[in-house]
């Protein structure tokens, strides 16, 4: 769905000026919270980040259970600043006028704040530790002869 929007946005000079709004409608209100984290890793400045390190955030951030630490510290920087722009509406609009949350209902928002306290606190889900247990439950008394080698949790 995002890279929709990329689009939308990348090819908003081929047309007029107006303003485009885009309104993001989805089951799960954590496809939301990653959704607000990339549009705020995309408007970085090129200062702060250049644009090869945001295309490699970006995909971290979509398509990987285990993030490199400095993704990891970024996403737990902008979780306190999404936490903020939640609870504070008119932080939201000084920070990022392109996001409204006016839609949104209270309880929605509530979600969304703990989904970012969720991402604060980085080390509630262990990823390798549940690959483990599940490779037991699976190969069961094949499990002695499975190596660590092989699991696909290493190489990332």
């Amino acid at each position: 769905m995002f890279r929709h929007v990329l689009q939308t946005l990348s090819r908003q000079h081929r047309h007029s000026t107006e303003k485009i709004n885009i309104y993001i409608l989805e089951n799960q209100i954590e496809i939301y919270a990653r959704q607000m984290l990339l549009l705020l890793l995309i408007s970085e400045p090129d200062s702060a980040l250049s644009l090869s390190t945001k295309a490699d955030m970006y995909l971290d951030v979509t398509g990987n259970i285990l993030n490199r630490p400095f993704t990891s510290a970024y996403i737990q920087q902008k979780s306190t600043v999404m936490s903020e722009m939640i609870v504070d509406l008119g932080y939201a609009a000084q920070r990022a006028e392109f996001i409204n949350f006016d839609l949104l209902k209270f309880k929605d928002r509530d979600r969304l704040d703990d989904q970012f306290k969720f991402w604060r606190d980085g080390n509630q889900f262990q990823v390798k530790e549940q690959w483990d247990i599940r490779q037991r439950q699976y190969l069961g008394a094949r499990y002695d002869s499975y190596t660590s080698d092989t699991c696909i949790c290493d190489g990332i």
